[in-house]
């Protein structure tokens, strides 16, 4: 009997013992974003033509690919950001804008799926946004939207 009585008591306590909203804390989360805008140049090959760009980003270290999360967003013509890789639906083929990332750059990619050399790329403004410890983020986060990410980060 006396054991039951410590099984109901214990969790009954931590009803009435916590740490006031002044009190808590959390690992900051250590966010880096900018934005650069970018020159295209034709690459690629005769059988899979493409404009490439790349990005020399000092803050990308292995610890950052091992540990952090790295994410790109490009301007919208509508003046949005939205996340890469992206594919724009055009008439009858697409246009995709991939992206990979290494130690210290961003090489950024524009194909188009009938593989003929596409028109120069109509984005060329980026927003690089480079965090250092991914699993401090919240599981319900939607990294495709660029504002509740930062508003997160300051928080």
């Amino acid at each position: 009997m006396k054991k039951l009585i410590y099984l109901f008591a214990i969790p009954f306590l931590f009803l009435f013992v916590s740490c006031g909203d002044d009190e808590h804390t959390h690992d900051q989360i250590q966010m880096a974003s900018s934005v650069v805008t970018v020159d295209w140049y034709q690459g690629g090959s005769t059988d899979y033509p493409i404009w490439t760009s790349g990005i020399a980003w000092p803050s990308i270290t292995s610890e950052v690919l091992n540990n952090g999360l790295i994410m790109v967003y490009g301007q919208a013509p509508t003046g949005g950001w939205v996340m890469l890789p992206f594919t724009f639906v055009w008439g009858g083929y697409e246009s995709s804008i991939l992206i990979t990332v290494g130690v210290g750059e961003i090489v950024l990619e524009w194909v188009d799926s009938d593989l003929i050399q596409p028109d120069y790329p109509f984005v060329e403004t980026f927003r690089i946004v480079v965090i250092e410890n991914k699993y401090l983020l919240p599981v319900d986060i939607d990294l495709k939207n660029i504002e509740e990410l930062e508003k997160y980060a300051k928080h």
